[in-house]
């Protein structure tokens, strides 16, 4: 649906689980269309982005930017595809794409301290290895690739017709971004701000040293904002 006036909601299905949904958004530009995250890389959801392209009288290949708010399966797992079906290049925090090899390709070492951390916080022995791999499922939801481009605080990407800040927000992630329309007042939060619920703040060796100072220092930064609407990467918009 149009959120916004040039801004369109598409609700992406997780795998299995159609109930839990992740929020992606085109943003109509005249020199070409931004998508802000892809969800899973599921036939599921890549229906249903198509269909919701389709349904908001655009076309696939007018896309030629991609922004990955986090590296997160659900969030970017579709980017590749995306990228081989329309030709975008695709853009994150220099901090997310470092995280890409080791988490998706090259995940041995991950693994290796996830069990150090476990096994020195108490976690049985007989418990560990469960623990450890649990979140390995995800993997195959995920075609990773580097991005085009790396983005820093304070760089815009622009379309032609909306010019979107990238504000740096760690703490779900450490490379986590916002996208702040300053003319038009309205954010895109990804999971840094939902409507109903905290987004989770977890400590793991991808985290960064204490994820939740960041995620409150992060929060105080947009509290300063001057913001009409929220678009999140979960559940609905809201009026910020």
């Amino acid at each position: 649906m149009e959120v916004l006036n040039g801004v369109h909601q598409i609700k992406t299905p997780s795998p299995g689980d159609g109930s839990w949904q992740t929020n992606v958004y085109v943003i109509e530009g005249s020199d070409g269309h931004i998508l802000v995250d892809t969800g899973w890389d599921s036939q599921e959801a890549l229906w249903a982005l198509q269909e919701g392209i389709k349904a908001a009288n655009l076309k696939l290949r007018d896309i030629k930017k991609v922004v990955i708010t986090h590296v997160h399966p659900d969030h970017y797992g579709l980017s590749t595809k995306i990228k081989q079906i329309c030709g975008a290049e695709v853009a994150m925090h220099r901090l997310e794409a470092d995280l890409i090899l080791p988490r998706y390709k090259d995940f041995a070492a991950l693994l290796k301290r996830v069990g150090e951390t476990l096994r020195q916080n108490g976690v049985p022995e007989d418990e560990l290895p469960q623990l450890q791999e649990a979140s390995l499922w995800m993997n195959k939801y995920v075609t990773p690739d580097l991005p085009e481009v790396k983005l820093e605080d304070g760089d815009t990407v622009a379309n032609g017709s909306f010019e979107l800040e990238v504000l740096w927000t760690p703490g779900h992630s450490p490379g986590h971004i916002c996208l702040y329309e300053r003319e038009k007042k309205f954010i895109l939060s990804g999971d840094h701000i939902l409507y109903d619920t905290t987004p989770h703040v977890g400590f793991n060796p991808h985290s960064g040293d204490n994820p939740l100072s960041d995620y409150i220092s992060s929060l105080g930064r947009l509290a300063r904002l001057k913001v009409h609407f929220a678009l999140p990467g979960h559940g609905p918009i809201f009026n910020a």
